[in-house]
C-alpha cells in the first residue's frame, strides 16, 4: 500500500542521483578553493532542504493516498528571538526523541530530530550552514552517509572515539570562516520509553557519576560535547539549548510513557511541536573539563525537570522506577495513531488535568523554568515563494535528465545511482 513514508522514500530515493550529480560537478569546480566548495555545498545542500520543507511544512497524504494541505503549528518559547537574529555561529543541543527505523535507510534522512535544525535555521538563513555530529551507523545511508562526510560533519563511534580526527574537521571548519550551527544531542541515543535496558543503563551511569537519575532524557555523554567546547569555544557565539516536545493536533503534549512517532506518522495530518530554546552566550560557558561536564548535566538535569512538569500538567506525574521497569508503560503498546483515534480535538483525555479554554502554549509557557524567557510564538511556515524554487530546480533537473535525453537519459540516471551509492559506501566504510 502507497502510505507516506513510501512517499517520502520515493522523493528521497528519487532526488539521490541529481544530488550526487551536482555534488561532482561542484567538486570539479572548485578544485581551486575550498572555500569556494564549501559556498557551493552550502546552497546546494540548503536548495535540497527546502524542498522536503516544502513537503513538510504544506503538503501531506492522507489514509487513502491524496494529497492534501497539512501546516504544522510549531510553537517556540523562551528567547525566540534568536530566529530573527543576524546569522550567529551556534552550538546548537537538543533532548533527541524522533524515532526512524534503520532498515529505512532514505527515509532515515529526514525523519531524525535533526530535520527540526533545518526548519529554525531557514528562518535565520542558509540552512545549508549546518553540521552534525552523527551516530557512527549513519554514514551508510545511501548517497548522504557520503555526502554528509564531505560537509564537514562528524560521525562518532562511542567504542572507538577518533578524537584526532574530529578535531581535524572542527579545525577546518574553523578555517572556512563559516558561521555554522554545529548540531549535537549529548544523549547519544534517542530516548524510547519502551527501551527499558537503555533507560536503566542511563539511569546506572548517573547513579555511577553521583548524579540523580533522570526521567525523560538519558544521561548525556560529555566526550563530543566537550570536545566542541575545547575547539569551538572562541568561535562560536553561543549555545542554544533546545528542548523539543511533540504533541497532538489540539496542542497537546504526547504522554512521555508512549514512544514518539516517526515523523512520517505525521505526514499527512496537521501535529503540533513546541520547541523551547534558550540562548547562553559562549562567555558563560566554562572551558575545563570537569566544569563543563557538571555545566552539561546541569542542563539536562533542567530539560528533565521541565519535561515532568509538562508530564504531571497534562498526564501522569512519571515515576523513574518504574519506567525503568517498564511497569509503568500503560500505553506503550498502544500506537500514536490508536491513540489519537480515540481522542477528540475538543475534549480533554481523562488523564489531563488541564482546562480547554487555557491554550496549551500559554500552560507550557507557566511551566518554563525561572530562567527561560516567558514568551511564546507560532511559527509561521516559510512562504511558497521561498520554498516552489528549489521544489522546481531539484524535480526540473530530474525530470529532465531522465526524459530530455532520450534512451540514455533514464540508463544515465540508473547507473549513477547504482555505482555512485556503491562508490560512496566504500569510501564510507574505508576513509570515514
Amino acid at each position: 500500500m502507497f502510505d507516506k513514508t513510501s512517499f517520502l522514500n520515493l522523493i528521497v530515493g528519487f532526488l539521490s542521483p541529481t544530488v550526487i550529480l551536482l555534488w561532482f560537478l561542484i567538486r570539479i569546480v572548485s578544485l581551486h578553493s575550498t572555500n569556494f566548495y564549501n559556498c557551493l555545498n552550502e546552497q546546494l545542500f540548503a536548495t535540497y532542504m527546502k524542498a522536503y520543507l516544502f513537503f513538510f511544512e504544506n503538503v501531506g497524504i492522507n489514509k487513502v493516498g491524496f494529497i492534501v494541505s497539512s501546516i504544522p503549528k510549531i510553537f517556540i518559547y523562551g528567547d525566540v528571538d534568536v530566529l530573527e537574529k543576524d546569522q550567529e555561529k551556534v552550538l546548537y543541543m537538543a533532548n533527541h526523541l524522533s524515532t526512524c527505523n534503520c532498515n529505512e535507510l532514505f527515509s532515515s534522512m529526514v525523519l531524525a530530530d535533526w530535520f527540526l535544525v533545518s526548519i529554525l535555521l531557514s528562518r535565520q538563513g542558509n540552512i545549508g550552514r549546518s553540521r552534525f555530529l552523527l551516530h557512527k551507523n549513519l554514514k551508510y545511508i545511501p548517497v548522504f552517509g557520503f555526502y554528509l562526510s564531505q560537509a564537514w560533519c562528524i560521525f562518532v563511534d562511542r567504542s572507538n572515539f577518533q578524537e584526532e580526527k574530529a578535531k581535524n574537521v572542527l579545525r577546518q571548519l574553523r578555517q572556512l570562516k563559516t558561521k555554522p550551527w554545529v548540531v549535537i544531542y549529548p544523549e547519544g541515543r534517542r530516548y524510547n520509553p519502551e527501551l527499558k535496558d537503555v533507560i536503566k543503563e542511563s539511569q546506572e551511569f548517573a547513579k555511577q557519576n553521583d548524579l540523580k537519575p533522570y526521567i525523560h532524557v538519558l544521561t548525556p555523554r560529555t566526550r563530543g560535547f566537550r570536545l566542541l567546547i575545547d575547539e569551538m569555544h572562541d568561535y562560536l557565539d553561543a549555545v542554544y539549548d533546545t528542548t523539543v516536545i511533540y504533541a497532538e493536533e489540539n496542542g497537546c503534549p504526547l504522554d512521555s510513557r508512549i514512544r514518539v512517532p516517526q515523523m512520517t506518522s505525521w505526514f499527512g495530518r496537521r501535529h503540533t511541536l513546541h520547541i523551547i530554546v534558550n540562548r547562553i552566550p559562549m562567555s558563560k560557558i566554562p572551558k575545563e573539563p570537569k566544569r563543563v561536564k557538571s555545566w552539561l548535566m546541569e542542563r539536562f538535569g533542567l530539560k528533565d525537570e521541565f519535561l515532568e512538569r509538562v508530564q504531571s500538567k497534562f498526564h501522569e506525574p512519571s515515576d523513574p522506577v518504574l519506567m525503568a521497569s517498564g511497569q509503568n508503560n500503560t500505553d506503550s503498546h498502544e500506537s500514536i495513531g490508536q491513540k489519537s483515534a480515540r481522542q477528540n480535538d475538543d475534549e480533554v483525555d481523562q488523564h489531563r488535568n488541564w482546562k480547554s479554554d487555557v491554550p496549551v502554549e500559554q500552560t507550557i509557557v507557566k511551566l518554563l523554568p525561572p530562567q527561560f524567557p516567558r514568551c511564546v510564538i507560532q511559527l509561521k511556515p516559510l512562504s511558497l515563494i521561498q520554498l516552489i524554487p528549489s521544489v522546481i530546480f531539484f524535480f526540473g533537473i530530474t525530470f529532465y535528465w531522465i526524459f530530455g535525453f532520450g534512451w540514455y537519459g533514464p540508463l544515465t540516471f540508473v547507473l549513477i545511482s547504482i555505482f555512485g551509492t556503491l562508490a560512496g559506501e566504500i569510501y564510507v566504510h574505508y576513509a570515514v
